[in-house]
């Protein structure tokens, strides 16, 4: 924990230290790696270089640029302790925000004795249960406005004068989290849900380079449902989520796409990806969620993306690393994914939904056998079916091996 003093600035998402002319980012969150110092006169820098990340501060930060308090809603409970943490999880970025929210979560269970201020963005207030924070400061921007750096001292300042012990509590976006804490503190849904309705889910971007294949999506997505249908019982519904545009899925997709977001629409995303059995997409932040409530997630990864592997999911404490190789699915493509064809997906995903299926059984230790087992208590999955189809698939592949080593073999290569 880093102690509150005079110098110390909080601008939007940044954390900083200012020392006469010169400022500094605190070693929090993306600035431990990216770090900058700068004199904020003559934007010389003084340490580190211009990124992605801090380049925001670098060119907007302004000493005098106050956040309008009409654009703070405060919520409070009882004051309890003498000391004070003040945890910020505002960020540019939705799922950057909301993995800070988790942490932030953790980090009340973990420090019992004292009070917390939390500054949250509107577009989360909803999942969060009343009671957590003594002090909630919510904040009514765009996670892109933030990148103004807009100066929340003086709206904080007054909620820290009753305490002996005031401090900012650094907060990231990596660890485990413990998951029955997690959802005891947050409102993912907002009513019981139905678990007799099973889907296969694929969430739909609008926007062209976070599509499957581009323009090719829209195809994609049905040629791969249509595949997939034959694996599962006719009870299964097949749903799209995500971004709506001109294009219509035909009528045995169930269609839930948006053209805006609300808090309705949230918990109706939700609801969805709790009756998931497996939840598809190219990989984002988007993912997070479904990697909470649903029972699989597969992800597309475009080259670009390769390096951020399983950044968007949620990873719990105690989880099973066998189980959770299966659960979490990561299939690497090129620049668009359009290499990862609706055909060779659909195999990849029963193959890997079948191993799911087959470790949870074997981590189970029940006296019933394996093909049973699966049979009775998912019986939505299609055993025989698929494994039908995957013997002619590897087939198939292993006689066009064959064929290319006799044609090596017949011209001496």
């Amino acid at each position: 924990m880093i102690t509150f003093s005079d110098k110390l600035i909080i601008s939007s998402y940044f954390h900083a230290e200012l020392e006469e002319n010169n400022i500094s980012l605190l070693p929090i969150d993306h600035a431990r790696a990216f770090p900058l110092s700068f004199n904020v006169n003559n934007k010389k820098i003084l340490k580190g270089t211009l990124n992605f990340y801090n380049k925001p501060f670098f060119l907007n930060y302004n000493g005098s640029n106050y956040i309008d308090p009409k654009k703070i809603t405060v919520l409070t409970e009882e004051k309890k302790f003498n000391k004070i943490a003040v945890i910020n999880v505002l960020d540019n970025c939705h799922g950057h925000s909301l993995l800070k929210l988790f942490f932030a979560l953790k980090e009340t269970s973990l420090n019992k004795d004292k009070d917390f201020l939390i500054i949250i963005p509107r577009s989360l207030i909803h999942f969060l249960k009343a009671g957590i924070f003594t002090y909630t400061l919510v904040v009514d921007h765009t996670y892109a406005s933030l990148e103004e750096c807009y100066i929340l001292n003086k709206v904080i300042e007054p909620f820290l004068l009753n305490y002996e012990s005031k401090y900012l509590f650094p907060i990231d976006t990596y660890g485990t989290i413990s998951k029955e804490e997690l959802l005891s503190k947050i409102n993912l849904l907002d009513r019981v849900v139905s678990r007799s309705i099973e889907r296969i889910t694929f969430y739909y971007r609008s926007d062209f380079i976070r599509k499957w294949q581009g323009n090719g999506q829209f195809v994609n997505v049905i040629r791969l449902f249509t595949n997939l249908k034959q694996f599962v019982s006719n009870e299964v519904i097949f749903t799209v989520i995500g971004n709506k545009d001109g294009r219509a899925f035909p009528a045995w997709i169930d269609d839930k796409r948006v053209t805006s977001y609300s808090v309705t629409n949230d918990f109706k995303e939700n609801e969805i990806y709790a009756q998931s059995k497996i939840v598809i997409s190219l990989t984002g932040s988007h993912m997070l969620i479904p990697s909470i409530l649903s029972d699989c997630t597969v992800h597309l990864h475009p080259t670009y993306k390769y390096k951020n592997v399983a950044e968007d999911v949620v990873s719990f404490e105690g989880e099973d690393t066998l189980i959770n190789s299966y659960k979490h699915l990561y299939y690497y493509g090129n620049s668009n994914c359009s290499d990862i064809c609706p055909t060779k997906l659909t195999y990849l995903i029963v193959s890997h939904y079948l191993g799911l299926l087959e470790k949870t059984y074997k981590l189970t230790k029940i006296e019933s056998d394996q093909e049973s087992w699966i049979k009775q208590n998912h019986n939505y999955f299609l055993y025989d079916a698929v494994n039908g189809y995957r013997k002619k698939y590897i087939e198939k592949g292993n006689n066009k091996v064959k064929l290319l080593y006799y044609m090596n073999k017949l011209f001496g290569r």
